[in-house]
């Protein structure tokens, strides 16, 4: 008993060392809106803040800090928000219409929906409690200058147009290349380079990278594709981190270039274009990639922001039934994405087909993997951490079943190479445990044979 219980103990410890810990970071900025105090009448006051607009802004967050001087009315004037075209009004309502009784906490404007695509300017005027201005209330570095909060959504995406470069490196190494102005208050950025299969992470020593230049053309530091893991497709990259690590200021990047080192020395024909024509960058945004995986090729791509266009695919013989996500639930192209089914910012959707038959339909491309993951998937349990939780409660069952029978150790052994063989046949068993599970069984399984020798 005692070596049983030995046995399932480093079974259970070994395997859960494998299991992959999560961790979530968040990333806060502090952008500054300049607020100053408006005289309303003699004994009114109010706080009015001023946002400028770049050129190109779709979406507008701003975050108004709590204070007890905050009122949303008084003396018959409200707080209201304006919205201008250079001079012009074009746009003015009370503070009510966009966040309701409640002045403190997140806005968020999007100028499409308001109808207001090209404002230059945004005033925002909150009505005040008090006739004398608090000290330390407003101006340079004061309280509301300190907590307040300001981001950009940019109208996605902008047109890349790359060149065919020779590196200067060896006569055999070429890129692609592209220099492109970013807005003064980037603090993410989404790249969609189309895929091919002729962009290489690194070729020769040389790096696919992304370098950041301030004003004057000075390298601020560069993002190499490996640090990005990948160069084809969709790539999301967080700024924040990286700006703080080189000591790099928002609003210092002047312009990024991207140089996508290739692994052939004659240009397809076509390629420039294609390349061109598919490829787009979008800065402070959350632009997917919809990938589409037709009969185990990636038929298509598409970039959406919660829900991608649905298409039908073809299949010689077979009838096609629906757009499976990772996890094997169908997708219905009306509910918006959540962030737990993307993985990098991309979306898998596998085409599911049946048989074309006189009778019932037979699923065909529906492997013993994709069935368990479509079973596993409603508890939540279809990835590793699941698999090997399952693995577990279906070795340990099994060898407490022989126990209770008495069967010798050395079948136990047998019975845990067995079913982990039938896992990893499955498919659903990560590398290194069955690597750990195999070496252990057969480990005891050659012990006791050589005991009872």
């Amino acid at each position: 008993m005692t070596k049983i219980k030995i046995f399932l103990l480093l079974t259970i410890i070994g395997v859960a060392l494998f299991v992959p810990a999560l961790e979530t970071k968040a990333v806060e900025t502090e952008p500054k809106i300049a607020w100053a105090s408006l005289p309303l009448y003699s004994t009114y006051m109010a706080i009015e803040g001023t946002i400028t607009l770049p050129e190109g802004v779709l979406k507008v967050d701003f975050y108004i800090p709590d204070s007890d001087y905050h009122i949303l009315g008084i003396g018959g004037i409200d707080s209201y928000l304006v919205i201008y075209n250079g001079v012009t009004e074009i746009f003015n309502e009370d503070i009510t219409y966009f966040h309701g009784a409640d002045l403190v906490g997140w806005y968020s404007l999007d100028l499409a929906q308001l109808g207001v695509l090209g404002a230059t300017e945004i005033v925002i005027v909150i009505t005040q409690t008090y006739s004398v201005l608090p000290s330390g209330y407003v101006g340079d570095d004061a309280y509301l200058d300190t907590y307040d909060s300001l981001s950009f959504v940019y109208n996605a995406p902008y047109d890349i147009e790359l060149s065919f470069i020779n590196l200067n490196l060896y006569s055999t190494y070429y890129a692609l290349k592209t220099t492109i102005e970013v807005p003064y208050d980037t603090r993410s950025l989404s790249l969609y380079l189309a895929p091919t299969q002729f962009f290489e992470t690194n070729y020769g020593g040389v790096d696919s990278e992304i370098v950041f230049y301030d004003i004057d053309d000075v390298e601020l530091f560069s993002l190499t594709y490996e640090d990005l893991n990948s160069i084809n497709g969709f790539v999301r990259a967080n700024l924040i981190p990286y700006f703080t690590t080189y000591e790099v200021d928002v609003g210092e990047t002047a312009y990024i270039t991207i140089i996508a080192v290739m692994n052939y020395s004659q240009l397809p024909s076509q390629l420039i274009q294609y390349m061109n024509d598919n490829s787009s960058i979008t800065f402070n945004d959350n632009l997917k990639l919809a990938i589409f995986v037709n009969d185990g090729l990636e038929e298509n791509y598409e970039l959406f922001y919660n829900i991608p266009t649905f298409y039908t695919p073809t299949k010689t013989g077979y009838s096609f039934i629906g757009w499976a996500l990772a996890n094997g639930a169908y997708y219905d192209f009306i509910t918006p994405i959540e962030a737990e089914l993307l993985f990098n910012d991309n979306l898998y959707l596998y085409a599911r087909y049946s048989i074309i038959t006189s009778g019932d339909p037979t699923p065909a491309d529906q492997t013993p993997n994709s069935v368990i993951d479509s079973v596993l998937a409603t508890v939540g349990f279809n990835n590793d951490f699941g698999h090997i939780i399952i693995y577990l409660i279906v070795l340990v069952i099994t060898i407490l079943i022989m126990v209770k029978i008495q069967l010798s150790i050395m079948i136990m052994a047998v019975a845990a190479i067995v079913i982990t063989a039938l896992f990893i046949y499955l498919g659903i068993l990560p590398f290194l445990v069955s690597i750990f599970a195999i070496g252990l069984s057969s480990t005891v399984l050659l012990f006791n044979i050589k005991g009872s020798d």
